[in-house]
């Protein structure tokens, strides 16, 4: 089963998610849901090797695509 960390709302606060990813080196996949693409920049250049994803949150001033996605992990939506 793969192990998956789904963050958001960081708003510049990273503390705790940098204390999680260090204790969580076995993750398979970091999915952060928005509001503050910096912080997401931020871990994915700590973790380089993991696969992750970014959704675009109501207070992210790009308002880029994606907005929304559906994905399958182990065949399960």
């Amino acid at each position: 089963m793969k192990k998956i960390a789904i963050i958001s709302d960081t708003h510049g606060f990273t503390k705790y998610i940098d204390e999680i990813l260090e204790n969580n080196n076995n993750l398979d996949l970091l999915v952060h849901l928005g509001d503050c693409i910096d912080d997401y920049n931020e871990m994915v250049n700590k973790l380089k090797d993991l696969k992750s994803i970014y959704i675009y949150g109501n207070h992210d001033m790009d308002w880029l695509e994606p907005r929304e996605i559906i994905i399958n992990v182990e065949g399960n939506k």
